[in-house]
């Protein structure tokens, strides 16, 4: 299982394998700025499951177009070297940036390793918009190379496992295998999560004790519409029995706090 984010329900699932007799290497990019499950071995870890974590000497360059790029084809370089050492029967391949994908799977492909890969975003939509939005020159013919780099990789991949129905027309636009398209919607691992009290030191602290709170706590990132938490928090701003949260951190958390802060309608 490769999983560069390390979230919560992937390593759930490589345990879960793990459980039932297969022998699981779970690999994620630890230098990646993400939220994350449990991503080291705890007590009544199957024997089968291992956990590595890969990381650079010096930080991830997320929001540096050119040296994120330099980063991700890096990155892919030293996922694919770990993976082939591995030799697995088959790889899951999830949250993978187009770069570092591109050098996981011709290594892969060289050594005959079938690759599942676990569609949660298409990457180059998110590209087209960001370079648009940034005004890149020649953002079409860039974003035009990396959407033909994703539809060949999800059409050589043995199948495909999207995240939403909503996948499927682009996917068949793209000439992937309807026979080889699953969707499975992403969970949330409840046992590993459990329900509190509502009031307790934290909230009260905030002043969140028995009020009705819309709490978005994960990531932020530039693929994402920081302005729909906004839109909620505007539809609620005179109620004063409800606040929206926002628990996170980058470039997507401090537009929510510069469009916020003269306002009451959310908490950062």
């Amino acid at each position: 299982m490769h999983d560069v984010s390390g979230h919560l329900f992937q390593v759930q699932l490589s345990r879960e394998l793990a459980r039932r007799g297969h022998e699981v290497m779970h690999l994620y990019f630890e230098s990646f700025q993400s939220p994350r499950g449990n991503v080291q071995r705890i007590a009544g870890d199957p024997h089968g499951f291992s956990i590595e974590g890969l990381r650079f000497e010096h930080p991830f360059e997320k929001y540096n177009l050119v040296k994120r790029r330099l980063h991700e084809t890096r990155y892919g370089r030293m996922a694919a070297r770990r993976i082939a050492e591995f030799r697995p029967d088959i790889l899951l391949a999830s949250n993978t940036p187009i770069d570092a994908q591109k050098v996981i799977h011709a290594r892969c492909r060289s050594l005959g390793i079938p690759i599942v890969f676990w569609l949660q975003d298409i990457y180059s939509i998110a590209i087209r918009t960001i370079l648009r939005r940034k005004l890149i020159p020649f953002s079409g013919l860039i974003a035009g190379w990396y959407e033909r780099s994703e539809r060949r990789l999800l059409r050589e991949s043995e199948a495909v496992v999207s995240i939403s129905s909503d996948f499927e027309p682009i996917l068949a636009a793209w000439g992937v295998d309807p026979l080889r398209t699953f969707t499975i919607e992403n969970w949330a691992p409840r046992e590993e999560v459990p329900p509190g009290p509502q009031e307790n030191s934290w909230s009260r602290r905030l002043g969140l004790a028995g009020k009705f709170v819309f709490l978005y706590s994960g990531t932020i990132g530039m693929k994402h519409n920081p302005g729909m938490l906004v839109s909620v928090a505007d539809a609620f701003a005179n109620r004063p029995d409800v606040e929206v949260v926002v628990i996170s951190e980058g470039l997507g958390a401090f537009f929510v706090f510069l469009t916020q802060r003269s306002r009451k309608s959310i908490r950062y």
